[in-house]
């Protein structure tokens, strides 16, 4: 794997292989790393397309930051921007899914001209649990959060590798546990904080590039309707519903976001 000094000196590890361009930029949701995305990077360089697969700041490979501030929406997207401008990529269209969907909301926020095309997938764009705002329990996690992260004893710096290809189940809850074992308390703490603040509800309509949305109508994370109103309000979107599909729809439901994603691709 390749290595970034990215824009704040955390280390992001990223996995590059070359071919023609465009670059088909994939980024992970939360605690799960690019391995997830094996299924999709193999069968896309078939097609000789280049792949670039990214761990976030925080899962994988890459560094675990040592402040709260550090693991804000956006300094994920700079991350990605940040190996854009090293690898000197001139054609890419990214594709996220949960946690790296938004991160391309954001990317798409701060640098509005240089992605081709992008795909969301079982994504939104805004806190998908504000059922839990009614408890105020903002003020507690920020409070944890605090805590947390100027408590030395448990910012671990070693985890378990963990390779998501190599799992053959067909349940959310299994790979998250899987993912626990290879991320820290503080990223998860962290980047659950980002979600619970993130509202991109502003952008949708300036997005002026062609944008798939691919989405499990059995999603019990981040539910169908984030979908449904971003196709609403993306001028130039499509969205694909995949029945009888959960959260974690690279690991289970590769085949069918493979045919969806080349399709949009051609056209």
């Amino acid at each position: 794997m390749a290595i970034i000094h990215s824009f704040d000196n955390a280390v992001i590890y990223y996995d590059y292989v070359r071919k023609e361009e465009p670059v088909l930029i994939f980024l992970h949701g939360l605690i799960h790393n690019h391995t997830i995305w094996k299924k999709e990077v193999d069968f896309f360089s078939e097609k000789e397309f280049s792949t670039l697969s990214v761990d976030l700041r925080g899962h994988g490979k890459s560094e675990v930051p040592l402040s709260l501030s550090a693991f804000k929406i956006e300094n994920f997207a700079n991350d990605v921007h940040e190996i854009i401008k090293k690898e000197n990529i001139k054609h890419f269209i990214l594709i996220g899914h949960s946690l790296g969907g938004m991160v391309i909301l954001k990317f798409l926020e701060l640098y509005p001209h240089e992605a081709d095309k992008a795909v969301l997938i079982d994504s939104g764009y805004e806190n998908p649990w504000k059922s839990i705002e009614k408890y105020h329990l903002t003020p507690l996690l920020d409070q944890f959060l605090s805590r947390l992260f100027e408590n030395k004893k448990l910012q671990k710096k070693y985890f378990h590798d963990v390779d998501f290809s190599k799992f053959d189940n067909k349940y959310d809850v299994y790979y998250w546990l899987q993912g626990l074992k290879g991320t820290s308390l503080q990223t998860v703490v962290a980047c659950f904080k980002g979600i619970i603040d993130l509202d991109e509800k502003h952008i949708l309509p300036n997005i002026a590039i062609p944008v798939l949305l691919i989405h499990g109508d059995k999603d019990n994370k981040i539910p169908l309707r984030e979908a449904i109103s971003m196709k609403q309000h993306i001028k130039n979107s499509k969205l694909v519903i995949l029945r009888n599909a959960s959260h974690d729809t690279p690991l289970f439901q590769a085949e069918k976001i493979n045919k969806a994603v080349a399709s949009f691709l051609e056209n």
